[in-house]
């Protein structure tokens, strides 16, 4: 049996182990707390129903998205995530689960950054907080392991005259002009992310009927957090459309982006080939997916003059979002040009 025992402002918390007392601190004051981290700790410590891991897993992401009512691009962003490390550890018991394997897992993620590594880590604990609640056996193969966060700065974006290099190999590949059209639905799909910020989520759902040629608006709730977008169709976005529009027959409802594969890994490599086609120099590891053109249109706002509440709301962003801070972060560029306005004025 465990304890809880004052020792001077904070409590502490006593088990025997292997024949040894020993103890830990809570880091609190509050009797209460303590309490409810007591449980916790004999919650834990209970032997827990032991079931296969696939079989936790699906579980719980059937409680997320019905009981949670977690909206589906993130359940998509936690299978993207976790799909990988349940099938490398699914034929080791989760009460024999160890720190170590995901040190190694880690370890052999070379692409995966280190603020993706954080955001698995806050996914997992998630997972085993929900499992030890429903009474299954799980090891805290987590504890207390922390990733340094990557300092911030602003990622690699786009000109608006890469922008348009990018748009007009789109436009030659849907018009079969370009020597390999091997995808003639990235028109649309790249206008929607360079014009609108639209994120992928938000391009492969968009629906005719939540765009208003006539009116020139896109109004509908982002994928992802659910946050009403309504956004002003810029001419050249709205002259893309309409032509896709025309293709499809002038269809009422239906995928605005159709053609497109289902896999978004699939979209990946189109946009690729439109960028080195572009003459468009590859970003960093994990800055040159389809979010690149969604930072660019931030930047470029922001260069034009753009309050930053406006960004934000262009962009779906919450009110104060880190994301949206992100872009006041200054670049080489910026420093140059703002020097440079200095030296005329010293002249």
């Amino acid at each position: 049996m465990a304890s809880i025992e004052l020792r001077g402002e904070i409590y502490y918390i006593r088990w025997r182990e292997n024949g040894q007392t020993r103890a830990k601190s809570l880091r609190t004051g509050s009797k209460k707390h303590a309490e409810k981290k007591l449980s916790q700790f004999e919650a834990e410590r209970a032997p827990g129903q032991r079931i296969p891991p696939a079989e936790a897993y699906a579980r719980w992401l059937r409680f997320k998205e019905h009981i949670d009512a977690v909206v589906p691009e993130t359940i998509r962003s936690y299978r993207e995530k976790l799909d990988a490390i349940f099938a490398a550890w699914d034929r080791v018991p989760m009460h024999k689960w160890r720190r170590s394997m995901l040190e190694d897992y880690l370890v052999s993620r070379k692409t995966m950054g280190r603020n993706s590594k954080r955001a698995l880590l806050s996914i997992l604990k998630s997972w085993r907080r929900w499992a030890v609640d429903n009474g299954i056996d799980v090891a805290d193969f987590i504890g207390n392991m922390r990733i340094r966060r990557e300092p911030a700065r602003r990622m690699s974006t786009l000109t608006l005259d890469q922008v348009q290099a990018v748009l007009e190999q789109a436009r030659q590949h849907a018009d079969g002009e370009a020597s390999h059209h091997h995808a003639p639905y990235m028109e649309a799909p790249v206008a929607l992310a360079a014009y609108a910020g639209l994120s992928l989520g938000d391009i492969v759902s968009l629906d005719w009927r939540e765009v208003d040629l006539k009116e020139a608006w896109i109004t509908r709730p982002r994928q992802k957090t659910g946050v009403d977008l309504d956004i002003p169709i810029v001419p050249p976005l709205r002259e893309i459309l309409l032509r896709a529009h025309m293709k499809q027959g002038r269809p009422r409802s239906g995928q605005v982006c159709a053609g497109m594969p289902p896999n978004k890994s699939a979209l990946s490599k189109p946009l690729h080939s439109l960028q080195r086609a572009a003459g468009i120099k590859p970003a960093p590891q994990g800055e040159n997916g389809w979010h690149r053109y969604r930072r660019s249109l931030g930047t470029n706002l922001m260069r034009l003059g753009t309050p930053l509440p406006v960004v934000a709301a262009i962009l779906g962003h919450a009110h104060g979002s880190i994301s949206t801070l992100l872009y006041e972060i200054p670049d080489r560029s910026d420093v140059e040009e703002a020097m440079r306005r200095y030296g005329t004025a010293l002249e």
